[in-house]
């Protein structure tokens, strides 16, 4: 059969910048504006400009994290704080790619706070039914804000309707990275990392087999909808309102989009239609200059709706 050609291009796309073909970290890392990294500086002798001219203050007891290039600040720490090093980080993508990964794309968010570097993995796909294609791939994380966290994040795409298909299953999706500069641990995380995500990709697969199988008519898809999202007190008008759109929104995806031709009145066709208004078609607010594909894309990289997709792929599958 013939995989299923997608309709739409992914609105998260636009984070970070086109690393389709690089095949050299370093090289990345600067095509993405990732080449520095973080100075911790003492928060004592600070220049501040107000109404009455320039005071000098200071935070006892705290320090500043700032970037390498330019000197903006990112955070205020404590003592404790270990920063967390780019090359660092981003030198686990080489062992990701010696081992069949495809960079993507990278970049940073909020003057460099958070940073990622996204690969495909072409081992790690399925083909539900044998022409709805979902990819797999993995994102690296670090957030210089003075958390210091550092992850890595498997991320599932349906190309039908690029939708993000990620949700919480019996095997992990997310990795906490330690910090490390050692070469050996970097390639066993990385080894971690990937082997995770084929084997969350396989297990992904054998469930969607499953919901393309599983019958559900429009009825139960109604009752499910109201399952995931109750029904207001109807003396709450905005909230009704609201309610019912939503309600009307997600019924055209069940039973009329494109998109969820295949498997149409399954449960596979059900959780798509959910997946599909989380990510095109709820209600987003911008904020300042940001467009509305440049929110949601942040909405999806946050991952600020995964909570009700992890519920609507279990409420399937209880």
């Amino acid at each position: 059969m013939t995989t299923i050609v997608p309709t739409h291009v992914r609105k998260d796309s636009r984070l970070g910048t086109d690393l389709t073909g690089i095949t050299n970290i370093d090289e990345a890392m600067r095509t993405a504006g990732l080449d520095w990294n973080v100075n911790i500086v003492e928060a004592e002798g600070l220049m501040m400009m107000n109404e009455n001219g320039v005071t000098t203050t200071s935070i006892p007891g705290m320090r500043m994290v700032m970037r390498s290039d330019n000197q903006v600040t990112l955070g205020v720490v404590g003592g404790r704080y270990q920063p967390v090093d780019n090359h660092e980080v981003f030198a686990l993508g080489e062992h990701i790619m010696n081992q069949g990964g495809k960079l993507t794309a990278g970049g940073s968010l909020n003057h460099g706070r958070r940073t990622f570097m996204r690969f495909d993995l072409p081992e790690a796909q399925v083909n539900v039914g044998g022409v709805d294609l979902v990819k797999f791939g993995v994102a690296l994380r670090a957030n210089h804000d003075g958390s210091g966290t550092v992850s890595a994040g498997v991320e599932g795409l349906r190309l039908v309707c690029t939708n993000g298909m990620t949700v919480r299953m019996n095997v992990p999706h997310a990795f906490s990275i330690r910090h490390t500069a050692n070469a050996r641990q970097r390639l066993a995380t990385a080894e971690t990392i990937l082997l995770g995500a084929i084997t969350y990709a396989k297990e992904f697969g054998a469930v969607a087999e499953e919901m393309l199988t599983r019958k559900f008519s429009y009825a139960e898809f109604l009752n499910y909808i109201d399952t995931l999202y109750p029904k207001p007190d109807e003396k709450e008008k905005r909230a009704t309102a609201l309610w019912s759109t939503r309600r009307n929104e997600l019924a055209k995806l069940f039973r009329f989009a494109d998109t969820n031709a295949l498997g149409r009145f399954t449960q596979w066709s059900a959780f798509n239609a959910v997946t599909e208004y989380l990510d095109w078609a709820a209600p987003v607010r911008t904020s300042g200059d940001q467009t509305i594909a440049e929110t949601r894309a942040i909405r999806q990289f946050d991952n600020a709706t995964q909570v009700v997709k992890d519920r609507a792929f279990s409420l399937l599958n209880a």
